[in-house]
């Protein structure tokens, strides 16, 4: 069975947990986890909330 990067960091983190993410891009972002989507993860990093696309993620 083929693991989307959501389900990896649902079986792996937990929400609340520090979290720094790679993108495709080359940029970085670390914050912590307020919500796992099937398609996204939501960080809040300094007072900011981010939302990341998971196809976005570099695996």
């Amino acid at each position: 069975m083929n693991q989307t990067i959501s389900q990896i960091i649902q079986r792996q983190a937990s929400l609340g947990d520090i979290i720094t993410l790679k993108l495709k891009t080359g940029k970085e972002f670390t914050g912590v986890i307020t919500e796992i989507g099937t398609d996204h993860i939501t960080i809040n990093r300094d007072e900011e909330i981010i939302t990341i696309v998971t196809d976005s993620i570099s695996g």
